[in-house]
């Protein structure tokens, strides 16, 4: 296996992760059919809010270690992931004491930002791969 498929597949990971806090926090009577435990609000808010922040430390971790050197992309990556991150608090903020209808609006929304955010990053990372291999290719072939 390849680092860019590990990379991607790490980042895949931490964006599902991200939407299942996502769907533990906005919309915890449907998952309380399947986990009782989920019904209780502190449970259901640590484990969400844990489960979250664990999706953004992957994020970071595994796309700061490929866009270090570049910093446009690095602030590209970094604007993207607080995208997420505030569109996801302030959706919690508004939808959480509103009817199911509103709760599963917000989680939809936030579902999607999480997405696209996920393959800008995933983006990102997969061209920072791509630009360091092409000047050591240009460089074997100067030494030919």
């Amino acid at each position: 296996m390849s680092r860019l498929s590990y990379k991607k597949i790490v980042l895949i990971a931490a964006g599902g992760g991200s939407l299942i806090a996502q769907g533990i926090l906005l919309i915890p009577a449907t998952l309380g059919f399947f986990l009782p435990s989920l019904t209780d609000r502190l449970t259901g808010f640590t484990i969400g809010a844990g489960l979250f922040v664990i999706s953004v430390i992957l994020f970071v971790v595994h796309t700061g270690t490929d866009v270090a050197k570049r910093g446009e992309a690095w602030r590209t990556v970094g604007k993207l992931l607080l995208i997420q991150t505030l569109t996801f608090i302030s959706i919690y903020l508004l939808v959480d004491e509103l009817a199911f209808r509103e709760q599963a609006t917000g989680f939809l929304l936030s579902s999607l930002v999480t997405v696209l955010t996920t393959y800008g990053m995933t983006f990102q990372t997969r061209l920072g791969n791509e630009a360091t291999a092409q000047p050591r290719e240009a460089e074997t072939s100067l030494a030919i």
